[in-house]
């Protein structure tokens, strides 16, 4: 009995930290990049199926960590489909331990509002957007990015 309290203990402790995710239309996510404050936003398009996605995920959540002060704010939006999002992408936060704010995007059909995104977007993932609209600001990057291309864009970006 006693080691059943314990499990009952643990599982509780490491599900008290699990990351949320909220699930958006892209109707609010096309009202979201209309926002006029002096906040750079990093959205990245990702899914948990996406390799390369996985592996600049850590890069994302570095800039969320050394940002919290900052007028900048990541956000993960998932791509995967929504019949995985309890199975797959809400374990797969949770394993990853992801601290930046992930959105999930209910996709009534995606060729619609890629070009909303950004028209040069040619529905490839990863995907990454960058804007401020008060200071006109938008970079869109259809490709992993490395460590160093990641700082020196946000150097440039947030010097602009």
């Amino acid at each position: 009995m006693k080691w059943m309290c314990t499990l009952i203990i643990c599982f509780c402790l490491t599900n008290s930290h699990a990351q949320s995710v909220e699930y958006k239309t892209f109707a609010a996510v096309d009202s979201f990049l209309d926002n006029r404050n002096d906040t750079l936003y990093i959205v990245n398009f990702w899914a948990t199926w996406c390799k390369p996605c996985i592996e600049e995920l850590p890069l994302f959540d570095s800039v969320t960590a050394q940002n919290k002060n900052a007028p900048i704010k990541v956000i993960l939006i998932s791509l995967d489909a929504q019949i995985r999002w309890e199975d797959n992408l809400v374990p797969f936060l949770n394993n990853h331990a992801i601290q930046s704010t992930v959105w999930a995007i209910y996709k009534e059909r995606p060729t619609d509002w890629i070009d909303l995104v950004d028209p040069r977007w040619q529905g490839t993932i990863p995907a990454t957007l960058m804007f401020n609209n008060a200071r006109q600001i938008n970079y869109f990057h259809e490709t992993s990015f490395t460590e160093a291309t990641l700082n020196e864009k946000l150097k440039e970006l947030i010097h602009l």
